[in-house]
């Protein structure tokens, strides 16, 4: 009983990558002790059989030794892979072709309001989103499905966690296997809520300059360091005696020998503002 005990601890001790190998040739031994047991003078005719299945014995375990280097390989690169979709900010996933989610980030299933991948995952976008937004989300997988081809930072409207409206960049591409097969989708979204936000700001503050500039009854002009004229508005093209700013530009390329009386004024001018940044109260005679 201690040793049948004994050898099932050895056996379980064997490595399972080597447990096969190493049968086959236990195998092989017993045959080989079998048949010189019966006739002693027959080792020669089976020193060729051994010498191969040691032969073969060390193929096996060089390929399965290659093997597992394989396999720690590609787990380490699928660790490594899941580690940084798993710590990306933008929303990443895998759908299948009928639009359930296969895979995933963080990022991702948190944005729809869920509280664990598992909630999302095995679903459509019917299931995530109001009815008016999936429609869209499946109108954009279904173009990718049907045409093969991918949809490239697209900017559209979306939601939150909260339900709250967001504008997002989304790229679709289609997801093929080794034989090319399309098999379903791979996305990524990204929040440029913010972004769009700042670029209004900014549109807008334009805007409200580009009105006063336009619409002073005072001279307005902005020029280079060498006194090339950049812009000018209608009230100051009117004080020179044009009728458009575009008309005074194209007869007037330098304020410091067409505007000023005094050409050195320019220099002061300049050497002012170079000094303190700012100017005020600075007279000139213009012509």
């Amino acid at each position: 009983m201690e040793s049948r005990n004994d050898k099932r601890s050895l056996l379980s001790s064997v490595p399972a990558w080597l447990a096969m190998p190493l049968m086959a040739l236990m195998a092989l031994g017993l045959v080989a002790f079998a048949l010189t047991r019966r006739d002693p003078d027959r080792w020669q005719d089976l020193l060729l059989p051994a010498v191969l299945g040691a032969v073969l014995f060390l193929v096996m375990v060089y390929w399965l030794l290659h093997m597992r280097g394989v396999e720690r390989r590609l787990r380490e690169e699928r660790n490594l892979l899941q580690v940084l979709i798993n710590h990306l900010p933008d929303r990443v996933f895998i759908k299948d072709l009928e639009g359930r989610r296969l895979l995933s980030n963080p990022a991702d299933w948190q944005a729809v309001g869920a509280s664990k991948l598992e909630d999302v995952l095995g679903k459509n976008v019917f299931e995530l989103y109001p009815p008016d937004l999936a429609s869209k989300f499946e109108a954009d997988d279904q173009e990718v499905i049907k045409t093969g081809k991918p949809i490239l930072n697209r900017e559209e409207p979306s939601a939150d966690s909260q339900g709250m409206p967001i504008w997002t960049l989304s790229t679709e591409v289609p997801l093929r296997d080794t034989r090319e097969n399309l098999i379903g989708i791979v996305g990524i979204i990204r929040d440029i809520t913010a972004f769009r936000q700042a670029t209004e700001a900014e549109r807008l503050a334009e805007e409200r300059f580009r009105s006063i500039f336009e619409e002073s009854v005072e001279g307005i002009y902005q020029t280079q360091p060498d006194g090339t004229i950049l812009a000018a508005n209608p009230a100051l093209a009117l004080m020179l005696g044009y009728e458009t700013p575009e008309e005074m530009m194209r007869d007037m390329r330098n304020v410091a020998g067409h505007i000023y009386v005094d050409p050195t004024r320019r220099a002061e001018f300049q050497a002012q503002i170079e000094a303190s940044g700012t100017i005020a109260g600075f007279e000139s005679e213009i012509q």
